[in-house]
């Protein structure tokens, strides 16, 4: 990474608008934003066995937390090393949860864009993956872990839901991430707004960056990050639209006649989740 960029960072939540995003912003050319990036699996198994290794613990303590210090910093900018534009947003739910670590090792404040959007809209989003790109002839990874639960529309919303699940993890590592008080740190990316009011939603964005205004066409969004999803065990998880348009929710006919009273209610009550109170 050249020392005139300046590294940002794409958290939040699944069948968010992640994807849009980002593709919308590569419309810029100062920025580089990347698909789902494997960065935060490398630094965190790095940082998890640094003082496994007895070499690392034979070194007094000071040194030892600087190489550590400097190793991540390292790994984090010259991930970036091949990059032109000034400005990179890298992008993955697990950043949500390394805020202190990400701060300590950059030296500063971070930014970070949070796609959110309401938990229903999302379990509903997955559903209807599932049964228009996945259910004919291919099996999820939940599925095959969970027959029985994912034969029921409301076991699949509970395996998805659940604390090492795609919807519970990232749920738990926003929520979390946000009672340690990094509020501050995130701009809230909400899916409606997003496709309903784009130009509105990306001035704030810009604002939160500091960054001089773009204008973006949103009505022809090249996709130019690209994942073969089939890595993740789902069919269809990164394709985008080519026009900004809004989304119809469609909760209330394919969900809420299936779910019981309490989940139904459960599930509503997050809602809003990443609105201060």
């Amino acid at each position: 990474m050249a020392a005139n960029q300046t590294l940002h960072f794409c958290g939040g939540m699944p069948r968010a608008g992640s994807t849009l995003l980002l593709n919308i912003l590569n419309q810029n050319p100062d920025f580089h934003c990347t698909p789902t990036s494997g960065l935060v699996e490398a630094v965190l198994a790095f940082k998890n066995n640094w003082d496994n290794w007895p070499e690392v613990r034979a070194m007094q303590v000071p040194d030892r937390e600087r190489k550590k210090t400097q190793v991540l910093r390292g790994m984090l900018t010259g991930f970036f090393q091949d990059v032109e534009q000034p400005i990179v947003i890298d992008k993955s739910r697990g950043w949500t949860g390394e805020i202190e670590m990400l701060e300590r090792v950059l030296g500063r404040k971070i930014k970070m864009l949070v796609p959110v959007r309401p938990i229903l809209d999302i379990l509903c989003s997955f559903e209807l993956l599932w049964r228009n790109k996945n259910k004919d002839l291919h099996q999820v990874p939940q599925e095959a872990a969970n027959r029985g639960m994912w034969a029921t529309l409301e076991g699949r919303c509970q395996v998805l839901l659940r604390l090492d699940e795609v919807v519970g993890s990232a749920y738990n590592r926003l929520k979390d991430a946000l009672a340690r008080g990094h509020r501050d740190r995130m701009c809230f990316v909400e899916f409606d707004r997003l496709t309903t009011e784009p130009e509105d939603v990306l001035a704030e964005i810009y604002d939160f960056l500091e960054l001089p205004a773009f204008k973006h066409d949103f009505s022809h969004v090249d996709q130019t990050t690209h994942e073969d999803d089939s890595a993740y065990g789902w069919l269809g998880l990164h394709d985008i639209r080519p026009k900004v348009e809004p989304v119809k929710s469609r909760w209330k006919e394919v969900l809420a006649p299936y779910l019981s009273p309490d989940n139904l209610k459960a599930y509503k009550d997050q809602n809003i989740y990443w609105r201060a109170e």
